[in-house]
């Protein structure tokens, strides 16, 4: 028997077409293609997303009530759609980033 699994992922149009182009360009399967784009692309992809803080959440969450204006909710909505992250993250990653005290440059003397 075989211990190939099947899974359905949707992807872009664009994706798709540079998916079959490469992979009649150079003569590989699909689960060839595919287990090198994994290998090479994939832990440089988690290393960028855990740094910019999508990694496994530490610590205790609770949630935070907090005031939108219509400009700030029309730009987390915007956000969701244009990454396709939750807007949960999105707002947890702006905070995230925003409220890190900022090392202070030293002063040229």
């Amino acid at each position: 028997m075989s211990d190939k699994s099947y899974r359905v992922y949707t992807l872009a149009d664009q994706t798709r077409l540079r998916f079959v182009e490469k992979r009649e360009r150079d003569g590989t399967t699909n689960e060839e293609l595919l287990a090198s784009a994994i290998d090479k692309q994939l832990p440089r992809i988690i290393k960028s997303l855990v740094q910019l803080g999508l990694g496994k959440p530490t610590g205790k969450r609770r949630p935070l009530r907090l005031p939108l204006s219509d400009a700030t909710l029309e730009a987390i909505v915007v956000g969701a759609e244009q990454t396709g992250l939750p807007q949960n993250t999105l707002v947890g990653l702006a905070l995230r980033r925003h409220c890190v005290p900022q090392r202070r440059r030293k002063a040229r003397r």
